[in-house]
């Protein structure tokens, strides 16, 4: 009887041990993710070479050169940093650098003999100088251009022109019904599973203003293709920091959040400094930067011609590299042609009917559109647009909110996940329907892709209240109560019945009672 109480004990401890395990340790199972199907980084890189105007090149030459500021040096280095060079060795001394190695440089980067895309496998011959790469077009050469003085931005292909002729379009006192895009996107529903937390977005457009508490720190250091150097934080526009603000501003005042996914980060790229539109090859650079910046998701604004053959083609190049690129649907003219990972854009109005009759096929879907309210690109001033370009950022920051919700899915997937979730409406193109944040992020997912909902994800991944010590040590030392409780209760009841059997012997001095298995057991024939 104590050997099966032992046993007994012993199954009860098997079999509570891997849940005090798992109350203990609480783990959070991982979600079974397609690969990333970008094997190497799309990069901006430059392949040194065996001299520069007569000298041997360095790290403080290439960053003075490419980065207008020599002590971007360290950039340089901390991005190439023991990875192996294509003759085996690997850059640890700034000051020496041997021809044919593969330096990848900051995004903002600019000048002739760059290349943007994944860096060589193949050792390649150096040269005397350096020549334009043959992958992509020609980034522009970076211009010596004399020092100007405070408060001055340069401008493309012209002198230094005077800042305070920057003078964005801002409306001090936007209508309240302007905020009626995001009461009827509602992206607030799903901030408790993801807010956009890790995704950049490109904002190809006028730049975005910095300095705007909006954006705060989560505006990136981006490009200013305008001037040919720095960040792509000015905007005389306006229209670049709109886009930008209804992407991910959050301002959190009176819970007057705008932007969509208020944790995302924007990497401003400025392309124009006017509201006209942009010449293909700039457009084309544009867009291979916002892909060198890490950028998951981009927004182009209306100034990028998306049926232009060189800048789409720019455009498929950088959905081979697992970006979704987000546009605003032509009003007229030749639309866009469609793709796996690229998203047309059509406007709404406020009763939920389209903004123009878009040709059959033209667009994917469509997003608020019309007194679109955002942030302003001066001063404390907010912005109200009209325009496809508008209702492409919803869908954009909507993007980022999928993208952070659902890692594992590539551009392609994406893309369709939003298609596949939109809302119907009253009147607008055959088959196209209203962006829908909510559904987008918790509904079943495209192509069997990932198992679940995001809900479910985010209710299978979340840590559980973490467990007190009195109530660990209870979960531990359980069994073993169990297992000496089931040895006493064994002990007594043998006792038990060994005076009841005295008792009965007592009672019969005969000897009556005694059976083939009491002489068994007391040994006798």
């Amino acid at each position: 009887m104590t050997g099966r109480a032992a046993l007994a004990g012993l199954a009860v401890l098997t079999a509570l041990a891997p849940a005090a395990t798992a109350v203990v340790t609480d783990p959070a199972p991982a979600l079974a993710a397609p690969a990333d199907p970008q094997v190497q980084p799309y990069v901006l890189s430059y392949t040194v070479t065996a001299s520069h105007q007569g000298r041997p090149e360095t790290l403080w030459t290439i960053a003075a050169r490419f980065l207008g500021d020599a002590e971007r040096a360290g950039e340089i280095l901390e991005l190439n940093t023991g990875r192996r060079q294509p003759d085996g060795g690997r850059l640890t001394d700034p000051g020496r650098l041997h021809a044919g190695w593969h330096l990848v440089l900051p995004w903002d980067a600019i000048g002739t003999g760059l290349r943007h895309g994944v860096l060589p496998t193949a050792p390649t011959t150096a040269r005397s100088a350096p020549a334009p790469a043959t992958t992509a077009p020609a980034v522009p050469a970076a211009r010596t251009l004399p020092p100007v003085a405070p408060g001055t931005v340069r401008t493309a292909g012209s002198p230094a022109a005077d800042r305070s002729g920057c003078r964005p379009r801002v409306v001090a006192e936007p209508p309240a019904a302007s905020t009626w895009g995001q009461r009827l996107m509602a992206p607030h529903e799903v901030w408790r599973i993801t807010s956009g937390s890790g995704v950049r977005v490109a904002v190809v457009d006028s730049g975005v203003a910095a300095g705007r508490p909006e954006l705060g720190d989560r505006l990136g250091r981006g490009a200013d293709i305008v001037s040919g150097n720095g960040s792509g934080d000015i905007d005389c526009v306006g229209t670049g920091t709109a886009l930008a603000g209804i992407v991910a501003a959050d301002d959190g005042a009176d819970g007057r959040r705008v932007g969509v996914a208020p944790k995302a980060v924007i990497v401003p790229v400025r392309l124009v400094d006017r509201g006209v539109p942009a010449s293909p090859p700039a457009s084309v650079t544009a867009v291979q930067v916002a892909v060198a910046t890490g950028a998951k998701v981009i927004l182009l604004g209306p100034a990028v011609d998306a049926t232009d053959p060189t800048v789409r083609s720019a455009i498929d190049e950088a959905i081979g590299h697992g970006v979704l690129v987000v546009v605003p649907a032509p009003t007229g003219g030749t639309p866009v042609a469609p793709a796996d990972g690229l998203l047309r854009v059509g406007g709404l109005r406020s009763a939920q009917h389209a903004t123009v009759d878009h040709p059959a096929g033209s667009v994917d879907l469509l997003a608020p559109a019309t007194s679109v309210r955002s942030i302003g690109a001066a001063g404390s001033g907010a912005f109200v647009g009209n325009g496809t370009a508008y209702a492409a950022a919803f869908v954009a920051g909507t993007a980022a909110l999928v993208r952070s919700a659902h890692p594992g899915l590539t551009a392609g997937q994406l893309g369709r996940q939003l298609v596949s979730t939109v809302a119907p409406v009253e009147h607008g193109p055959a088959g196209v329907g209203r962006l829908d944040p909510h559904r987008a992020v918790t509904g079943p997912l495209v192509d069997g892709g990932l198992p679940g909902t995001a809900e479910a994800s985010a209710a299978r991944t979340a840590r559980t209240v973490p467990v007190s010590w009195p109530v660990v040590l209870t979960v531990l030392t359980t069994p073993g109560v169990l297992l000496v409780g089931g040895r006493l209760w064994s002990r007594y009841r043998a006792a038990r019945r060994r005076r009841r059997w005295d008792a009965e012997q007592a009672d019969d001095p005969f000897r009556s009672h005694v059976d083939g298995a009491d002489l068994v057991r007391s040994g006798k024939p």
